[in-house]
């Protein structure tokens, strides 16, 4: 007959369901990077980028020189008797109406795979001004720099890992970061 062990010794880590559960959710969630409504959210990023391109006539695209190429002396003249105040590119407000606000008609967020976002405008002179002719220079209205390439990034990692509080539900539970990584369960 087997001797009955006189000393026994359990170690448990509690919270490992919790866990695996959480990691199960985060490969769902790679499945669909920009879901949870992240695609949304990088949508008004880059109206709110481009808002900024019109605030600060280019500056903030690093375009040329820093700025948007100057109007030429005539039709300076001209829009300044017709439509004084105006910036560089804003001769009705139409364009950077549908530039800059997410809901406006010619603004489009699509979706091709979930794996690629897609934002594009549908005002017919967006592209002689984004990318210039032969006569007029170009005066882009975005720049995926590094800084806010990073930026975009981390949304997309906030709404797979859920660490975001408030509009994107935590995956692990709220204890989970606070309490170093392991949770009781509840």
């Amino acid at each position: 007959m087997a001797e009955e062990p006189k000393f026994s010794f359990t170690l448990s880590i509690t919270g490992a369901d919790i866990l695996l559960g959480g990691l199960d959710l985060m490969k769902q969630r790679l499945k669909n990077p920009f879901g949870r409504g992240v695609d949304k959210i990088i949508n008004a990023e880059v109206h709110g980028a481009r808002a900024e391109a019109f605030e600060t006539e280019g500056r903030s695209v690093g375009s040329g020189r820093g700025t948007w190429a100057r109007l030429n002396a005539k039709y300076a003249a001209r829009k300044a008797r017709l439509r004084p105040g105006r910036g560089i590119l804003e001769w009705s407000g139409r364009m950077r109406a549908s530039l800059t606000n997410v809901r406006h008609p010619q603004s489009k967020m699509s979706r091709p795979t979930p794996f690629k976002i897609r934002i594009r405008n549908k005002n017919p002179l967006h592209p002689f001004h984004e990318l210039g002719t032969d006569t007029i220079p170009a005066r882009p209205t975005f720049k995926a720099t590094k800084a806010f390439t990073k930026k975009l990034a981390k949304h997309v990692l906030d709404g797979i890992t859920g660490v975001k509080s408030g509009k994107i539900k935590p995956i692990f539970g709220k204890n989970f970061a606070k309490d170093g990584g392991f949770v009781n369960g509840r």
